[in-house]
């Protein structure tokens, strides 16, 4: 948006405003962050019935996190013969890999049939 309104000096925001946006956010969220991803998926499972989510915790610590929305649920019907997932980006701060599972429909184009985030790539949280 900032482009389109002529960059970010445009925006009517400070390099100040930012960090202390920054630092509100992170004193709001502390160590509530796996709860309200929990609570997130909980709320879009009451929107849409058809969205699916499974979640592995250990000694109150989230270790496992799986979902699939209603169209990632017809993409594996349809093309989940195969599936390729990598567990090997690794970028947050809490060591958890996002692992997208990736099919590939008629048109040789890659399609999503679900995500995870996992702490431990060891095949119990596969």
């Amino acid at each position: 948006m900032n482009v389109v309104k002529g960059g970010v000096e445009s925006s009517g925001g400070t390099v100040k405003d930012y960090q202390n946006f920054k630092k509100d956010m992170v004193t709001f969220v502390g160590d509530k962050d796996a709860q309200m991803l929990i609570n997130t998926m909980v709320s879009q499972k009451k929107c849409c019935q058809d969205f699916f989510f499974e979640f592995k915790c250990n000694q109150k610590e989230l270790v496992a996190i799986f979902w699939a929305d209603e169209i990632a649920k017809l993409n594996f019907r349809e093309f989940g013969d195969v599936i390729s997932f990598d567990a090997t980006f690794r970028t947050n701060k809490h060591a958890m890999s996002f692992v997208p599972f990736v099919a590939v429909d008629n048109h040789k184009k890659s399609v999503v049939v679900g995500a995870a985030l996992i702490r431990k790539e060891k095949v119990p949280y596969l």
